[in-house]
């Protein structure tokens, strides 16, 4: 028979009880966000809880969890509001923990995190602590969470707001479901945009045309919200103009502005550009590309949106060789990060941000691992043509890729940095990756990003 932690809502302790309480009966309104959301732990739900005792999963689930802060709450949360911390229900102790639950096909979107007070939290978990041991609750071991009043009668609260996705998409999200989405250019005629929609777990769904005719020389990339307006953008050179592509927020976007202050005069030939979501640290997106066989970044300006400065040299002669990749925050300073892969041998590197400056440091980015065969390298650009990142596509805290084309058959790749494989903290290099395939009839696409 299970056992019940009955969590009190006290003055110490009532942001963890009211995000317990709201997981449990209103999981539909928490974050991340999901059509079907079901939370167990609850008594009626009839799904307990079960402890984990191994302290490699208990990280995996928290470094998943706290991913998901920065993504919901933005990267600055810790010090908003006097100092907050990441809750996530259900515990990281358990193995229906944001992670561990991910590893049973069946889990679905499970789990809620939330920022609430540091000294809260830290009650919180004090509180748990307490619970397994003085019930003696150990590996695996099944209870229920009750969340109660201070006096010890049931807890009781309104329906929560639905909660704001403005400002909260993750990067490369442009239906706002949560999940980092892809665009490709079909060779469809004079070429038409498709949009693919991210499953969270590093397929796509069916494409769907957002653009007419007329893209088949342009460069694309997605994501950052230049405009203001709190959804993920496309942008793309057309011509010698580079345009934003206003995200609406369901996939599709809106008319074209060519960027101001340096948004004209762009070289027709230039193929390779990226966004990321602040190389600099004004808090707002940028673009780097590759011109005359150099790296430049081209500082988004705040207070001229949809703008860009002037560009920034950052890298010398030689990167006509490279395809570039937009990561996130790898390493936790609060700056993007950026991975570039050689398609002439395959070999990726890593320059952390900010990137600003010249990136004459690097470090090789990716072992891949395929079953007991393990490289320095990816696939070239013979086998592996197109290649851009796919953020945390699965969710589990780390960056992914997509790459089309493995050995000319036209397959989409999803490469990604599993936990099951390297077991260290995701700023740490090289990363261990895995590809699958998760699609096809991939043969026709010009480009992606």
């Amino acid at each position: 028979m299970a056992s019940i932690f009955t969590f009190k809502s006290t003055p110490e302790t009532k942001e963890s009880a009211k995000h317990i309480w709201e997981a449990q009966y209103y999981p539909d309104l928490t974050l991340p966000p999901a059509k079907v959301k079901d939370i167990p732990g609850s008594i009626e739900s009839r799904r307990p809880l079960n402890r984990l005792y191994g302290k490699k999963e208990n990280e995996y689930n928290r470094a998943k969890s706290v991913a998901a802060c920065g993504k919901w709450y933005g990267k600055g949360y810790s010090s908003q509001n006097g100092g907050q911390e990441c809750d996530e229900y259900p515990f990281a102790s358990t193995y229906e923990g944001s992670w561990t639950a991910d590893q049973n096909p069946k889990a679905g979107s499970h789990f809620s995190v939330r920022t609430i007070p540091s000294a809260d939290n830290r009650k919180g978990g004090s509180d748990l602590e307490e619970f397994y041991r003085d019930n003696r609750i150990l590996d695996h071991d099944a209870f229920y969470v009750k969340v109660v009043k201070e006096d010890g009668t049931d807890m009781a609260l309104p329906a929560p707001p639905v909660p704001s996705r403005k400002n909260h998409e993750p990067m490369g999200d442009l239906n706002g479901d949560g999940n980092a989405d892809l665009i490709a250019i079909d060779s469809d005629g004079t070429g038409k945009l498709r949009f693919y929609a991210g499953r969270g777990d590093g397929s796509l769904a069916d494409p769907k045309q957002i653009g007419n005719g007329g893209w088949a020389h342009a460069a694309i990339t997605h994501g950052g919200d230049f405009n203001g307006d709190g959804n993920q953008d496309v942008v793309a050179r057309v011509g010698s103009e580079l345009r934003l592509y206003p995200g609406n927020g369901d996939g599709t976007v809106g008319a074209p502005q060519v960027f101001k202050g340096n948004g004209a005069g762009w070289d027709p030939s230039i193929t390779k550009i990226i966004t990321v979501d602040d190389a600099t640290g004004d808090d707002y997106p940028d673009v780097i590309a590759i011109s005359n066989n150099k790296l430049w970044l081209y500082p988004g300006d705040p207070d001229n949106k949809p703008g860009l400065k002037s560009p920034i040299q950052i890298g010398g002669a030689g990167w006509d060789k490279f395809d570039l990749i937009a990561l996130d925050d790898v390493d936790g300073d609060g700056y993007s990060d950026l991975g570039a892969r050689n398609r002439n041998d395959g070999m990726s590197y890593f320059y952390p941000g900010p990137l600003n400056h010249d990136l004459s440091q690097r470090t090789p980015m990716i072992r891949e691992q395929s079953g007991d065969r393990a490289t320095t390298r990816l696939y070239d650009g013979v086998n592996l043509p197109f290649i851009t990142s796919a953020h945390d596509s699965d969710g589990n805290g780390r960056m992914d890729m997509w790459g089309i084309g493995m050995m000319g058959r036209g397959k989409l790749n999803f490469i990604m940095d599993d936990p099951k494989v390297d077991k260290n903290p995701q700023g740490d290099f090289p990363w261990i990756s895995r590809s699958k395939e998760v699609g096809n009839g991939f043969n026709g696409i010009l480009a992606i990003g």
